[in-house]
């Protein structure tokens, strides 16, 4: 007698019976070629790589996120400090321009015949302030004009 051929062979994996011919066991779905079944493990390690990597790259993208929103809001802050300082500052100077002009007007030495050439150098000195007050020249000219008016009766 001559021995049978065999036509089944035993699943890698599973070890169930399997034909000859299978590339894929149909119980447990193991690919019978090692070269198969390696280039299937490397895929997945690579997937299970790339989906770490882009976790991880959402998660810096947020942290950046949330520090620019932070930074954004700390320059409005400062934004508003800095606006709030600048009327400040301009409010403080028109007081330093009025008070100047009316001890120049009412005081020491312009009624009382003092140099001419000391006077126009005082007068183009407050209006050079006078513009820091208010940059607008129409805003300036009609504040300059009110103070000019108050104390013209000095000159």
């Amino acid at each position: 007698m001559e021995p049978e051929k065999v036509k089944e062979k035993e699943c890698r994996l599973c070890k169930s019976k399997i034909e000859l011919t299978a590339k894929v066991c149909p119980h447990c779905q193991n690919y019978q070629n090692r070269f198969s079944n390696s280039i299937l493990k490397i895929s997945t390690f690579i997937s299970i790589a790339f989906l770490i990597i882009a976790f991880w790259q959402l998660w810096e993208a947020r942290q950046e996120r949330v520090e620019a929103s932070l930074a954004f809001q700390e320059s409005k802050i400062a934004k508003e400090h800095v606006e709030k300082t600048a009327v400040d500052l301009r409010q403080t100077l028109k007081y330093v321009v009025e008070n100047s002009y009316i001890q120049a007007m009412s005081g020491i030495g312009m009624r009382m015949g003092a140099d001419p050439e000391a006077k126009e150098q005082l007068e183009r000195n407050l209006d050079s302030l006078s513009r820091f007050i208010e940059p607008d020249s129409i805003k300036n000219k009609s504040w300059w004009d009110t103070l000019y008016q108050l104390y013209k009766g000095f000159n």
